[in-house]
Protein backbone atom coordinates (compact mmCIF):
# COMPACT_ATOMS: atom_id res chain seq x y z
CA UNK A 1 0.00 0.00 0.00
CA UNK A 2 1.80 3.30 -1.38
CA UNK A 3 1.77 6.41 0.77
CA UNK A 4 -1.15 8.02 -1.16
CA UNK A 5 -3.68 5.72 0.14
CA UNK A 6 -5.91 7.43 2.88
CA UNK A 7 -7.86 4.38 4.87
CA UNK A 8 -11.16 5.89 6.61
CA UNK A 9 -13.14 4.46 9.25
CA UNK A 10 -16.84 4.32 8.94
CA UNK A 11 -19.50 3.73 11.59
CA UNK A 12 -21.86 1.86 9.81
CA UNK A 13 -21.89 0.03 6.31
CA UNK A 14 -24.24 1.93 3.63
CA UNK A 15 -25.44 -1.28 2.27
CA UNK A 16 -27.13 -4.66 4.24
CA UNK A 17 -24.61 -7.44 4.83
CA UNK A 18 -25.28 -10.25 2.41
CA UNK A 19 -24.04 -13.57 3.12
CA UNK A 20 -22.10 -15.05 -0.76
CA UNK A 21 -22.74 -18.79 -0.74
CA UNK A 22 -19.61 -21.09 -1.19
CA UNK A 23 -19.34 -22.36 -4.83
CA UNK A 24 -16.73 -25.07 -3.54
CA UNK A 25 -17.36 -28.95 -4.15
CA UNK A 26 -15.88 -31.51 -3.02
CA UNK A 27 -14.71 -32.07 -6.74
CA UNK A 28 -12.55 -29.47 -6.36
CA UNK A 29 -10.88 -30.78 -2.93
CA UNK A 30 -7.57 -32.02 -4.54
CA UNK A 31 -6.97 -28.21 -5.65
CA UNK A 32 -6.80 -27.26 -1.60
CA UNK A 33 -3.66 -27.03 0.21
CA UNK A 34 -3.89 -28.95 3.40
CA UNK A 35 -4.13 -26.70 6.44
CA UNK A 36 -7.17 -24.64 4.71
CA UNK A 37 -10.72 -23.67 5.80
CA UNK A 38 -13.39 -24.68 3.24
CA UNK A 39 -16.93 -24.52 3.35
CA UNK A 40 -19.25 -27.23 1.67
CA UNK A 41 -22.65 -28.41 1.13
CA UNK A 42 -22.43 -32.47 1.20
CA UNK A 43 -24.36 -35.76 2.49
CA UNK A 44 -22.86 -37.94 5.37
CA UNK A 45 -23.48 -41.34 3.33
CA UNK A 46 -21.23 -43.52 5.86
CA UNK A 47 -19.76 -43.40 9.65
CA UNK A 48 -17.66 -45.84 11.31
CA UNK A 49 -18.45 -46.81 14.94
CA UNK A 50 -17.04 -43.80 17.13
CA UNK A 51 -13.83 -43.97 19.24
CA UNK A 52 -11.26 -42.30 22.18
CA UNK A 53 -8.02 -41.50 20.72
CA UNK A 54 -5.12 -40.37 22.77
CA UNK A 55 -3.71 -36.62 21.30
CA UNK A 56 -1.08 -34.44 22.95
CA UNK A 57 -4.56 -32.47 24.35
CA UNK A 58 -5.79 -35.56 26.14
CA UNK A 59 -8.32 -38.36 25.39
CA UNK A 60 -10.63 -37.15 22.60
CA UNK A 61 -13.80 -38.75 20.91
CA UNK A 62 -13.47 -39.38 17.05
CA UNK A 63 -16.06 -40.17 14.35
CA UNK A 64 -14.70 -41.12 10.99
CA UNK A 65 -17.21 -40.76 7.98
CA UNK A 66 -17.79 -40.25 4.52
CA UNK A 67 -19.18 -37.19 2.76
CA UNK A 68 -20.75 -37.06 -0.83
CA UNK A 69 -21.79 -33.75 -3.02
CA UNK A 70 -22.52 -33.69 -6.86
CA UNK A 71 -18.81 -33.43 -7.82
CA UNK A 72 -17.28 -35.93 -5.20
CA UNK A 73 -16.68 -37.34 -2.00
CA UNK A 74 -13.89 -37.50 0.82
CA UNK A 75 -13.26 -38.72 4.27
CA UNK A 76 -14.29 -36.38 7.00
CA UNK A 77 -13.04 -37.16 10.55
CA UNK A 78 -15.23 -35.40 13.08
CA UNK A 79 -14.01 -34.54 17.33
CA UNK A 80 -15.68 -34.25 20.38
CA UNK A 81 -19.39 -32.47 20.30
CA UNK A 82 -19.42 -32.77 16.67
CA UNK A 83 -19.40 -36.57 16.75
CA UNK A 84 -22.93 -36.56 18.80
CA UNK A 85 -24.50 -33.97 15.41
CA UNK A 86 -24.18 -36.05 12.93
CA UNK A 87 -26.48 -38.84 11.45
CA UNK A 88 -25.72 -41.11 8.39
CA UNK A 89 -28.03 -40.24 5.42
CA UNK A 90 -28.25 -36.65 6.61
CA UNK A 91 -27.16 -33.59 4.06
CA UNK A 92 -25.07 -30.54 5.93
CA UNK A 93 -23.50 -27.56 4.88
CA UNK A 94 -19.84 -27.73 6.85
CA UNK A 95 -18.82 -24.18 7.93
CA UNK A 96 -15.48 -23.68 8.60
CA UNK A 97 -13.76 -26.83 8.20
CA UNK A 98 -10.01 -27.81 7.73
CA UNK A 99 -8.48 -29.65 4.81
CA UNK A 100 -5.80 -31.84 6.53
CA UNK A 101 -3.44 -34.72 4.70
CA UNK A 102 -2.86 -37.77 5.37
CA UNK A 103 0.59 -38.95 6.53
CA UNK A 104 -0.01 -42.44 5.39
CA UNK A 105 -1.93 -42.30 2.48
CA UNK A 106 -1.00 -38.57 1.36
CA UNK A 107 -4.57 -37.91 0.84
CA UNK A 108 -6.48 -35.08 1.58
CA UNK A 109 -9.61 -35.13 3.93
CA UNK A 110 -11.67 -33.05 6.05
CA UNK A 111 -11.29 -32.17 9.76
CA UNK A 112 -13.59 -30.06 12.01
CA UNK A 113 -11.17 -27.39 13.22
CA UNK A 114 -10.41 -26.35 16.91
CA UNK A 115 -12.18 -23.55 16.81
CA UNK A 116 -15.44 -22.16 14.28
CA UNK A 117 -16.31 -25.31 12.83
CA UNK A 118 -20.55 -24.87 12.03
CA UNK A 119 -22.39 -27.46 10.89
CA UNK A 120 -25.94 -27.08 9.69
CA UNK A 121 -28.38 -29.34 8.64
CA UNK A 122 -29.87 -28.49 5.19
CA UNK A 123 -32.14 -29.60 2.44
CA UNK A 124 -30.77 -32.39 0.06
CA UNK A 125 -28.96 -31.96 -2.94
CA UNK A 126 -31.67 -32.12 -6.16
CA UNK A 127 -28.98 -33.05 -8.75
CA UNK A 128 -27.69 -36.83 -8.55
CA UNK A 129 -24.58 -37.32 -6.26
CA UNK A 130 -21.20 -38.60 -7.38
CA UNK A 131 -20.52 -42.00 -7.12
CA UNK A 132 -18.28 -42.90 -4.10
CA UNK A 133 -16.38 -46.09 -3.19
CA UNK A 134 -17.16 -48.26 0.27
CA UNK A 135 -15.64 -46.38 3.19
CA UNK A 136 -12.64 -48.82 4.37
CA UNK A 137 -9.95 -49.32 5.59
CA UNK A 138 -7.87 -51.05 2.60
CA UNK A 139 -6.18 -47.90 1.25
CA UNK A 140 -3.94 -48.41 4.58
CA UNK A 141 -2.91 -52.22 4.58
CA UNK A 142 0.21 -53.66 3.34
CA UNK A 143 1.59 -57.25 2.73
CA UNK A 144 5.21 -57.80 3.30
CA UNK A 145 7.05 -60.94 3.50
CA UNK A 146 9.83 -61.50 6.00
CA UNK A 147 10.23 -63.12 9.34
CA UNK A 148 9.37 -63.00 13.13
CA UNK A 149 12.71 -62.11 14.54
CA UNK A 150 11.54 -61.97 18.60
CA UNK A 151 8.60 -61.90 20.40
CA UNK A 152 8.37 -58.61 22.41
CA UNK A 153 5.35 -59.61 24.21
CA UNK A 154 2.70 -61.83 25.08
CA UNK A 155 -0.44 -61.78 26.81
CA UNK A 156 -3.56 -64.16 27.95
CA UNK A 157 -6.93 -63.62 29.28
CA UNK A 158 -10.28 -64.90 30.31
CA UNK A 159 -13.06 -63.60 27.94
CA UNK A 160 -16.72 -63.00 28.67
CA UNK A 161 -18.71 -64.93 26.40
CA UNK A 162 -21.39 -62.09 25.62
CA UNK A 163 -19.56 -59.07 24.98
CA UNK A 164 -16.13 -60.78 24.00
CA UNK A 165 -14.32 -58.39 26.49
CA UNK A 166 -11.45 -58.99 29.37
CA UNK A 167 -12.68 -59.46 32.86
CA UNK A 168 -11.23 -57.80 35.37
CA UNK A 169 -10.11 -59.24 38.77
CA UNK A 170 -10.50 -62.87 37.85
CA UNK A 171 -11.65 -64.99 40.95
CA UNK A 172 -9.69 -68.11 40.32
CA UNK A 173 -11.60 -69.26 43.75
CA UNK A 174 -15.07 -69.34 42.03
CA UNK A 175 -16.32 -71.10 39.05
CA UNK A 176 -18.80 -68.30 38.61
CA UNK A 177 -17.27 -65.24 36.88
CA UNK A 178 -18.88 -61.81 36.17
CA UNK A 179 -18.08 -59.44 33.77
CA UNK A 180 -17.35 -55.96 34.51
CA UNK A 181 -18.28 -54.63 31.00
CA UNK A 182 -22.11 -56.23 30.48
CA UNK A 183 -22.31 -57.64 34.20
CA UNK A 184 -23.53 -61.09 32.82
CA UNK A 185 -22.63 -63.75 35.14
CA UNK A 186 -21.47 -66.90 33.48
CA UNK A 187 -19.28 -70.46 34.40
CA UNK A 188 -15.45 -69.40 34.19
CA UNK A 189 -14.78 -73.30 32.42
CA UNK A 190 -17.03 -71.53 29.48
CA UNK A 191 -14.85 -68.71 28.93
CA UNK A 192 -12.76 -68.52 26.04
CA UNK A 193 -9.19 -67.51 26.22
CA UNK A 194 -7.94 -64.47 24.03
CA UNK A 195 -4.21 -64.26 22.88
CA UNK A 196 -2.09 -61.14 22.59
CA UNK A 197 1.51 -60.52 21.03
CA UNK A 198 3.90 -57.99 19.44
CA UNK A 199 6.18 -59.36 17.44
CA UNK A 200 10.07 -57.27 16.32
CA UNK A 201 9.59 -58.34 12.28
CA UNK A 202 12.24 -58.42 9.63
CA UNK A 203 10.78 -58.06 6.50
CA UNK A 204 12.76 -59.44 3.20
CA UNK A 205 14.86 -58.55 1.43
CA UNK A 206 15.31 -54.88 2.81
CA UNK A 207 15.12 -56.37 6.10
CA UNK A 208 13.04 -53.30 7.64
CA UNK A 209 12.20 -53.51 11.31
CA UNK A 210 8.74 -53.29 12.00
CA UNK A 211 7.03 -54.08 15.88
CA UNK A 212 3.81 -55.54 14.86
CA UNK A 213 0.54 -56.67 16.86
CA UNK A 214 -1.53 -59.55 16.62
CA UNK A 215 -5.04 -60.37 18.43
CA UNK A 216 -6.78 -63.00 19.55
CA UNK A 217 -8.82 -63.67 15.81
CA UNK A 218 -5.15 -63.94 14.01
CA UNK A 219 -3.47 -65.74 16.44
CA UNK A 220 -6.23 -68.39 16.52
CA UNK A 221 -6.36 -68.61 12.89
CA UNK A 222 -2.38 -69.51 13.54
CA UNK A 223 -3.32 -71.98 16.08
CA UNK A 224 -5.69 -73.84 13.80
CA UNK A 225 -3.20 -73.82 10.58
CA UNK A 226 0.18 -75.28 12.80
CA UNK A 227 -2.49 -77.66 14.39
CA UNK A 228 -2.17 -75.98 18.01
CA UNK A 229 -4.52 -75.90 20.88
CA UNK A 230 -4.17 -74.11 24.14
CA UNK A 231 -0.75 -73.85 24.26
CA UNK A 232 1.76 -72.76 27.37
CA UNK A 233 3.55 -69.41 26.99
CA UNK A 234 6.59 -71.30 26.12
CA UNK A 235 4.99 -73.57 23.57
CA UNK A 236 3.30 -70.01 22.57
CA UNK A 237 6.51 -68.04 21.84
CA UNK A 238 8.14 -70.97 20.06
CA UNK A 239 5.23 -70.62 17.58
CA UNK A 240 5.49 -67.37 17.11
CA UNK A 241 9.48 -67.12 16.74
CA UNK A 242 9.00 -70.46 14.28
CA UNK A 243 7.30 -67.51 11.53
CA UNK A 244 9.86 -68.07 9.32
CA UNK A 245 9.68 -66.58 5.57
CA UNK A 246 5.56 -65.74 5.86
CA UNK A 247 3.34 -63.18 3.97
CA UNK A 248 2.20 -60.71 6.34
CA UNK A 249 -0.72 -58.44 6.26
CA UNK A 250 -1.32 -55.26 8.53
CA UNK A 251 -2.72 -51.80 9.00
CA UNK A 252 0.53 -49.06 8.08
CA UNK A 253 -1.35 -46.89 10.69
CA UNK A 254 -1.79 -49.13 13.57
CA UNK A 255 0.43 -52.12 12.81
CA UNK A 256 -2.05 -54.76 13.42
CA UNK A 257 -1.36 -57.90 11.44
CA UNK A 258 -4.53 -58.96 9.75
CA UNK A 259 -3.59 -62.02 8.13
CA UNK A 260 -0.40 -64.52 7.95
CA UNK A 261 0.34 -66.80 4.92
CA UNK A 262 2.87 -69.53 4.80
CA UNK A 263 3.63 -69.53 1.38
CA UNK A 264 5.82 -72.70 1.04
CA UNK A 265 2.93 -74.71 3.40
Amino acid sequence: MSGNVEVQQLPTLPFPKVDIPSTFDLGMLKTIAAGQLITVKAKVTALREPKTVQTSNGTLKMLEGQIVDTKGYSKIVFWEKFCEQIEEGITYIFQNVRVKKDAITKQLYINTAKSGTVIKQTEPHTDILALAPTLTDDSITTTVEGSVAGVISTSTYVACMKCNKKIENLDNSSDIITCNNCNMQQMTNFCPTQYYAQLFFLTTPKKDKLTLTLFNKVITQLFSTESVSDPSKDQFVKLLLSLKDIVVTYNKRSKVVTNILRPNI
